[in-house]
């Protein structure tokens, strides 16, 4: 027979709003354990004043302390530590919310880039491009690889050097604000036929890693004809030539070096009819 002042573990459970199965795991990590028990039925009977202790350690898991920290807490139930283990754990969860927000933009980011790739799927057939436009692109972060690039093969994306400049991202936790993009320092078309090629691979990303580091830089802001081509990239030499035409007969000049911005790309699929990359630029007027 139980004490008067005693519940039983369903009793404790239905009070205190947690189940039955966690109360029995938290007698077994030693975190609260009942304050009677049959030997004979194997009934847990718990005191009136653990319902406060109960709900402390729902508080403290609530804030997502571990068992062994519920527990270290427990044991030295000092106001002082306590204050100083919840601003701790809030410091903790700021943290982690940050990182959190930070993921989710990233994430916002590469789901609008696919979109913007998909409406242009929709629109055109493999092996095409869209209609030209002029656009402006703010200032930016990149960070970047370039390099010099023996026997270049433009239909042949630099997969080593892509993969090297996302590393470099996931490395230094970089929020990423655009596709992967390559920019050739070389003249208008040259990329093309050239055997070697001054190459580079960047991603625009929300602002500098907190180190100062040599593969980050800032781009000014900038003027660009833009077009996209649907399909591999064995056809962009057409837009490349639909572009270079459109910017004489109108009296622009390129000033600066063109670029490809992967919209999608044989990272996000393996179909080469569904590959987008948005041809960029620099342009100005003649004077």
């Amino acid at each position: 027979m139980k004490e008067q002042n005693l519940y039983t573990i369903g009793e404790i459970a239905s009070l205190c709003h947690i189940p039955i199965k966690t109360l029995r795991y938290y007698d077994q990590v030693g975190l609260i354990h009942p304050r009677q028990k049959n030997d004979t039925t194997g009934y847990r009977y718990y005191g009136k004043e653990q319902i406060f202790e109960i709900q402390f350690i729902k508080v403290l898991r609530s804030l997502h302390f571990s068992i062994s920290e519920v527990r270290k807490i427990l044991a030295n139930r000092n106001t002082r530590e306590f204050r100083n283990s919840i601003k701790e754990r809030l410091d903790a969860l700021q943290k982690d919310i940050t990182a959190l927000q930070a993921t989710h933009l990233s994430g916002t980011l590469l789901l609008e880039r696919l979109e913007e790739g998909t409406i242009l799927l929709e629109r055109s057939q493999p092996d095409t491009s869209t209609e030209l436009k002029l656009e402006d692109f703010p200032e930016q972060h990149v960070l970047f690889v370039r390099r010099q690039l023996k026997h270049y093969r433009n239909e042949e994306p630099h997969i080593e050097l892509w993969s090297e400049v996302m590393q470099m991202a996931q490395k230094t936790g970089a929020i990423l604000t655009g596709g992967i993009y390559v920019k050739y320092h070389h003249q208008p078309l040259e990329h093309f036929y050239t055997k070697d090629c001054d190459y580079e691979v960047g991603l625009p990303i929300l602002k500098p890693p907190q180190k100062d580091v040599h593969y980050c830089r800032r781009e000014a802001a900038f003027h660009a004809v833009t077009l996209c081509h649907v399909g591999s990239y064995h056809g962009l030499i057409a837009p490349y030539l639909k572009a270079m035409k459109w910017i004489q007969e109108n009296d622009y000049e390129i000033c600066g070096p063109a670029r490809d911005v992967f919209l999608i790309s044989s990272i996000d699929t393996e179909n080469i009819d569904e590959w987008c990359t948005k041809i960029v630029i620099p342009v100005r007027k003649k004077q």
